[in-house]
């Protein structure tokens, strides 16, 4: 008779402590790249429905932040999705 709560037996080793520290921060990188998007868009939105040329510069302002943080996160994103990518591919090759 076998233990139902047991762990299930797996073939697979965890995760290094260097690739789980690349998954931990890949994910709050997609952190930023939503918040830009959200802080863009917002800011185009709002931007179209206003007139008053304080307001104006504020949301340009705000604007150009939400494309630089877009920026940023993409621009960090990419390698760390590329190097995993071919990690991956790495591996199963050598099997």
């Amino acid at each position: 008779m076998t233990n139902r709560y047991e762990s299930p037996k797996t073939s697979q080793k965890p995760a290094s402590l260097k690739q789980d520290s690349f998954m931990r921060i890949q994910k709050y990188q997609y952190w930023g790249f939503y918040g830009g998007l959200i802080i863009t868009v917002g800011s185009v939105i709002l931007g179209s429905s206003t007139s008053q040329l304080i307001w104006d510069s504020v949301l340009d302002a705000t604007g150009t932040i939400g494309v630089l943080m877009l920026f940023v996160s993409i621009g960090s994103i990419l390698p760390l999705s590329i190097w995993g990518f071919v990690k991956g591919y790495r591996e199963s090759r050598r099997k």
